[in-house]
């Protein structure tokens, strides 16, 4: 979704954000990693959107290349 307000100012604030993370090392080069990320919304977003908190869930996983110099 993107938030936009189509007349007028809606402020530059747009919020605070709080995330919270776990990462699990499967192997040397394998990590996952897994989490929950939340929005307090702030003046924008109260204007351009309902105004509501969000929560979003989110994973990820880095793998690492083995190199040699």
């Amino acid at each position: 979704m993107i938030a936009r307000v189509k007349v007028g100012a809606a402020g530059t604030h747009v919020g605070q954000e709080v995330d919270g993370q776990v990462t699990y090392v499967l192997s040397p080069q394998l990590r996952i990693v897994g989490g929950l990320a939340h929005i307090f919304p702030g003046g924008f977003l109260e204007t351009a959107t309902s105004g509501s908190p969000f929560t979003c869930p989110f994973v990820g996983a880095t793998y690492t290349f083995a190199t040699s110099f």
